[in-house]
């Protein structure tokens, strides 16, 4: 069962999102508060560098398209595709173990 969690703190925008499901854990990304801690000079070289990364994670297949993914059940072998194929399974065969495949 995928489960979706949004956390917030008092006094500030969204703070993170933290998605899983499928064993397919998302790492959280952090929006703070308006507020200045310290001066950040050459804030368009951060986000370059914060592109950059999210590229490389992608791809290294650290990025899953949960909706649209191909994956196997594992008690099965079914080939299905996206979270919507898995969870319709999940709910007529009571199977709930999967793999992705690549």
């Amino acid at each position: 069962m995928s489960s979706a969690k949004l956390i917030r703190k008092q006094g500030s925008s969204v703070v993170g999102a933290n998605i899983s499901g499928f064993g397919v854990t998302s790492n959280t990304m952090a929006l703070a508060q308006q507020k200045t801690v310290f001066d950040i000079t050459g804030i368009d070289r951060v986000h370059q560098l914060v592109a950059e990364l999210a590229k490389l994670i992608q791809n290294d297949f650290g990025y899953t398209d949960t909706a649209g993914f191909k994956i196997r059940c594992s008690i099965c072998n079914k080939i299905l595709y996206g979270e919507k194929d898995a969870n319709a399974h999940m709910k007529e065969s009571g199977h709930h173990q999967f793999e992705e495949i690549k």
